[in-house]
């Protein structure tokens, strides 16, 4: 593993605090998964708020770049989800990243992927989103090996963005 992804957290000490997706939560309350990992979860932020909105759910969290969760997980879960962590993974390094979230799922994963420039420069002075394609771009990736049953683009509030952050929400099914 490229030592970027191990680090991550150490050269962004305020990110991966997880954000409230409702969107991902409600994907959680439809789909009734009794098993769920937060793939990438950084300090387990956004898992927590799940949790604390869907009483009895325990989500197992992964991310290599965090020392508490950086034990990769034992078996497959119904549901695998990603949020704000495809952008951040380099481009020759997505598909085995998504062969990765295939291997630990029985049935579905969700992703949400920010389609802008970061505020964050990386230490050799690139955007700290690495890979930032159009929606497109990430459908057909997502395409060549899950079956993409729904998606959309979503704008959030940025004070740094005049139009807002844009995001895409992938909802997948495994071949």
């Amino acid at each position: 593993m490229k030592s970027i992804y191990k680090d991550w957290h150490k050269m962004f000490p305020g990110s991966g605090q997880g954000k409230q997706f409702e969107w991902m939560m409600n994907l959680v309350y439809r789909l009734k998964p009794r098993t769920v990992l937060d793939w990438g979860c950084g300090k387990g932020g956004t898992a927590a708020y799940i949790e604390s909105e869907i009483p009895n759910l325990n989500i197992t969290r992964y991310d290599p770049g965090t020392e508490q969760y950086n034990t990769p997980p034992k078996g497959t879960f119904e549901f695998v989800y990603s949020t704000d962590v495809f952008e951040h993974i380099e481009a020759e390094d997505i598909d085995s990243s998504i062969q990765q979230v295939q291997s630990y799922t029985t049935n579905f994963h969700a992703h949400i992927i920010d389609l802008d420039p970061a505020k964050k420069r990386l230490p050799d002075g690139r955007n700290a989103h690495v890979t930032l394609w159009t929606a497109e771009e990430w459908v057909d990736k997502f395409n060549e090996c899950s079956e993409v049953l729904d998606y959309h683009v979503e704008a959030y509030p940025d004070k740094y963005l005049e139009k807002g952050r844009h995001r895409i929400h992938l909802l997948c099914l495994k071949r």
